[in-house]
């Protein structure tokens, strides 16, 4: 319940903070109030890097929810369930939106940019650098970058919680990994998962996520 509570709530923290930042209005404008349908012709592979995110946001095909389900009761409405999840993805993943965007329209207007695409690039460096810089003018900023990095801290545990139990789950239904404990099994996969885990904690972290 922490491990996945706690991080709804810090959500809603952080997107209440970025919404009542000065100059958030603008960067929310560029989120939601900006429409141009004409991209989705003219650039046709967003409809494919839309389904990507969606599909790794929601762990199809990881086996996670497999797995998951698989304690569910026989009887238990799979597609009802389903709906519920892919619903509560993007519910909180647009709520998400606001926070950040809400923190980069700030973060223009106290550096003085021209566009919001100045201030920072897709990916890493949004929520290493513009996240970061954003809380770091803010009163008690030191506080809210903790705050920020534990909540990326409870999510990393979350993820690794899931694709654990997803191997996990394969790994019991064969017939050698049913001599064996959870615990080794676990044991095992988090060794591993660590060991080399550690590269992406080397300045060639960035290479090894990108390869």
């Amino acid at each position: 319940y922490i491990s996945m509570g706690l991080p709804i709530l810090l959500l809603f923290v952080f997107f209440a903070r970025a919404v009542t930042l000065e100059n958030a209005g603008e960067g929310i404008k560029s989120y939601i109030g900006v429409w141009d349908l004409s991209i989705l012709s003219e650039q046709p592979e967003v409809w494919s890097t839309a389904v990507s995110q969606i599909f790794f946001s929601l762990g199809t095909t990881f086996g996670i929810m497999t797995a998951f389900g698989s304690h569910c009761e026989p009887n238990a409405p799979a597609a009802e369930n389903s709906a519920v999840i892919a619903a509560a993805n993007s519910f909180f993943s647009f709520i998400a939106g606001f926070a950040v965007f809400g923190s980069l329209g700030y973060l223009k207007e106290y550096e003085g940019a021209d566009d919001i695409a100045d201030v920072v690039a897709a990916g890493p460096a949004l929520l290493f650098g513009a996240y970061p810089a954003v809380f770091s003018t803010l009163p008690g900023g030191i506080h809210w970058i903790r705050l920020l990095y534990f909540n990326l801290f409870l999510l990393g545990v979350d993820s690794a919680f899931a694709l654990s139990e997803a191997v996990l789950t394969v790994v019991k239904d064969s017939v050698i990994g049913r001599s064996l404990s959870q615990k080794f099994i676990v044991g095992v996969l988090v060794s591993y998962g660590c060991i080399f885990g550690l590269g992406y904690s080397t300045d060639a972290g960035l290479i090894f996520l990108d390869a």
